[in-house]
């Protein structure tokens, strides 16, 4: 199966040129025509065009946590998003916030505040829904996420696919199949991973296993990336040192696969999903200590491609 139309994004030929340092040339040339890539005729609303973004590097962290701004800033991210709509009046000023919308939660009321925020230059992409084909999630039918998806449309953003708990999942393959013949809109994909614990691997092991998914995700929709919310999490932990990831392996892991992040095109943003310092299957993950303070992994975080503005 292949997605053959990018809606509104197209790639220069330079962007080809870094694509093809991971992928091959041959997977894309039947989408090239002219130096461009085609365009779906779909009368949705007018939207801007994806933008070269100052920098890739973001985060994921809930608006209820504790000091959740301090923490957001301490990272020196360039976007964040925490799966809501609310722009927070304590939103860092030099972090672009991204809203998402989480179910089916969307309606016209909706839709006019997230225009209102567009206009006022306060927002510059949306999120589809966040694992719809979890029951413990957004819990909804393919149906109803394409009854659902000409609402997102309307908000006239640059808009990302659901985020499916597996971006290969029949759901995802259905909605994106869907999408395609209804002449919907999707402007990049986007999708999460938190490691696979279906057997015990070391760090630099789920380091290629991570990149070879998001290969495989960009070859099987070619369309560009974003990856919202990553870590290296243990899932079959219920205790701290049964967690099979140490605090230095997911070092390594993080070492490993930013500089990749960076290098690919196909990759426009990606951010890391906080971890719980209590939590045995994310303690290793954890930016921050139980102070609040930055660990190792936290200060290579930030002092990563740092948003110095």
């Amino acid at each position: 199966m292949k997605h053959k139309s990018l809606n509104i994004f197209s790639f220069s030929f330079k962007m080809m040129a870094g694509l093809l340092m991971t992928v091959s040339f041959m997977a894309c040339e039947s989408l090239y025509e002219g130096g461009e890539f085609k365009i779906y005729e779909h009368e949705a609303p007018e939207r801007p065009e994806l933008q070269d973004a100052p920098g890739k590097k973001g985060i994921y962290m809930p608006t209820d946590v504790t000091n959740w701004q301090d923490k957001v800033s301490s990272v020196t991210p360039f976007w964040h998003f925490s799966q809501g709509t609310e722009l927070k009046a304590e939103e860092p000023e030099n972090v672009e916030f991204v809203p998402t919308i989480s179910g089916d939660n969307i309606d016209n009321a909706l839709v006019t505040e997230l225009q209102g925020l567009k206009d006022d230059g306060k927002i510059s992409y949306l999120l589809g829904f966040n694992e719809p084909d979890n029951v413990d999630k957004a819990n909804m039918t393919v149906e109803r996420a394409l009854e659902l998806w000409p609402l997102l449309e309307e908000v006239g953003l640059p808009l990302g696919s659901p985020a499916c708990v597996d971006i290969e999942s029949q759901w995802m393959v259905d909605f994106m199949d869907s999408v395609d013949a209804k002449g919907l809109t999707i402007d990049f994909i986007s999708m999460h991973w938190h490691g696979d614990t279906d057997t015990e691997t070391d760090a630099e092991a789920e380091a290629g296993v991570f990149l070879n998914k998001l290969e495989d995700a960009f070859l099987l929709y070619e369309k560009p990336i974003w990856i919202t919310g990553f870590s290296l999490t243990d899932t079959a932990a219920t205790i701290i040192k049964d967690n099979q990831y140490s605090p230095g392996d997911v070092l390594k892991f993080m070492k490993s696969v930013l500089p990749e992040l960076e290098k690919r095109a196909y990759i426009l943003r990606y951010a890391w999903l906080h971890g719980d310092i209590s939590d045995p299957q994310q303690y290793s993950s954890a930016l921050w200590d139980e102070s609040g303070r930055l660990t190792a992994l936290g200060t290579y975080y930030a002092e990563f491609k740092p948003n110095t503005k």
